[in-house]
């Protein structure tokens, strides 16, 4: 009986940590999307000839 006990104590903290974890993963995800990706900054091309001389 105590092993069963145990064990069922065990699964419910692996549960609870795996919650946690997935709250967790949820958060940072979100901080992820949030956040704008940088512009691409456009560079002088070499083979651009200059408009103005």
């Amino acid at each position: 009986m105590s092993d069963q006990n145990k064990a069922r104590q065990i699964e419910e903290k692996i549960r609870q940590k795996l919650a946690q974890l997935g709250q967790a993963l949820d958060e940072w995800l979100n901080k992820q999307r949030l956040q704008p990706h940088p512009l691409p900054v456009p560079i002088d091309r070499p083979y651009r000839r200059k408009i103005n001389n």
